[in-house]
């Protein structure tokens, strides 16, 4: 309605995008309660000299998400085949998807 509107309209006073990322996306049934995990994918995200803007963990531990910038994502994509070859092989985990051109919204 017109008051809502209008509360809207005095709270909102601009927005800001960081642009040019990709989202990666680790899952697997297998990440569930295993400590370290978390730790391991940053690891190798760090040893690529990765600048991670973003970080999202599901609540169940079977997936975290991150955002890089587009630059940075196949580096971070191929550090992240390698370290986790054996997990994905044998279906601890089920993928390491990256998801292009996204932008954060604040």
């Amino acid at each position: 309605d017109n008051e809502d509107m209008a509360n809207l309209q005095n709270l909102v006073k601009g927005f800001a995008t960081i642009d040019n990322l990709a989202l990666v996306n680790v899952e697997g049934t297998g990440m569930a309660g295993v400590p370290g995990t978390a730790s391991a994918i940053f690891s190798a995200v760090k040893d690529v000299g990765a600048n991670v803007i973003m970080i999202s963990q599901a609540s169940s531990e079977h997936s975290v998400c991150f955002a890089v910038p587009e630059t940075e994502v196949k580096a971070v994509a191929e550090a992240l085949q390698s370290r986790f070859r054996q997990a994905l092989d044998n279906g601890r985990l089920s993928q390491v998807a990256i998801i292009p051109n996204y932008s954060i919204l604040a």
